[in-house]
């Protein structure tokens, strides 16, 4: 078991380099879930992080999780 330091910039990372680049290829239909759901997920993944706030970094890993491909 990965801990939440450890997990929280993976699952960022994983954002950035797999699903960003998916619904970016969807084309126009994608740009909502981009633009509402996974950049503000990514931005306050890695805000939370340079916090070092741990409620804040358990939320941010739960809603990038929340996010599917």
């Amino acid at each position: 078991m990965a801990s939440l330091a450890d997990a929280l910039p993976e699952k960022i990372k994983w954002a950035q380099e797999q699903v960003l680049p998916a619904y970016q290829l969807i084309g126009a239909a994608g740009e909502p879930a981009i633009q509402l759901v996974i950049r503000p997920a990514i931005n306050e993944g890695i805000d939370a992080l340079a916090s070092g706030d741990v409620v804040r970094m358990i939320a941010a890993y739960k809603a990038l999780d929340d996010i599917k491909l």
